[in-house]
């Protein structure tokens, strides 16, 4: 799949395709050209693969790259390095908070969910079934996609319906932040 608009997400695809067209796990796998089921490719997704690679060339060893401030000022950078490329590889606050609450990578706009659709317990799951109490506090809407990865599962930040659904299925023990209200899940 092609990035996201501004260049700046990779593709918001599960191995059921466009995750804002279905709920959890209600399409057909995707097939390849032999009519098999996808298999996980670790390439970029720019290469054909699932992964949103970094390229150490193009980025740079780490954010704060010498390459970066010579850049800013006008000094040449070394041959294959583009400022640009550290905005092209971006993964959103959905999935970047499932990978910490579950430990699982998954893809963009995605939480609680491995790249099948499958739900994947979260820490907060794992603590309530060894008896303990679990929960959330948000300074943002609960359902908004940072606090929402750690008490629901959905294969899209924005499905409503699913993410309510998922924070009653999960039952934290407690769980503050502001309301949900008609701007959460928002349509921007």
């Amino acid at each position: 799949g092609d990035p996201n608009p501004g260049n700046h997400y990779g593709p918001a695809n599960s191995f059921l395709g466009e995750v804002s067209a279905h709920d959890n796990g209600m399409a057909d796998l995707l097939v390849g050209a032999d009519g098999n089921p996808l298999v996980f490719d670790p390439r970029d997704v720019f290469e054909g693969g699932n992964m949103v690679l970094w390229d150490e060339k193009k980025g740079g060893m780490h954010p704060w790259d010498e390459n970066y401030y010579k850049a800013a000022t006008g000094v040449p950078t070394d041959e294959h390095f583009d400022p640009e490329f550290i905005m092209q590889h971006a993964i959103d606050s959905a999935n970047s908070a499932s990978a910490y609450s579950t430990g699982v990578k998954t893809g963009v706009n995605m939480m609680g969910v491995d790249l099948y659709e499958q739900p994947v317990r979260t820490i907060l799951e794992e603590a309530e079934t060894c008896g303990k109490s679990g929960g959330i506090m948000s300074s943002v809407p609960i359902l908004h996609a940072t606090p929402a990865a750690f008490v629901t599962h959905t294969n899209y930040r924005k499905n409503g319906h699913q993410l309510a659904d998922g924070f009653r299925e999960t039952e934290p023990t407690w769980a503050m932040g502001t309301c949900e209200g008609v701007y959460q899940p928002s349509a921007e």
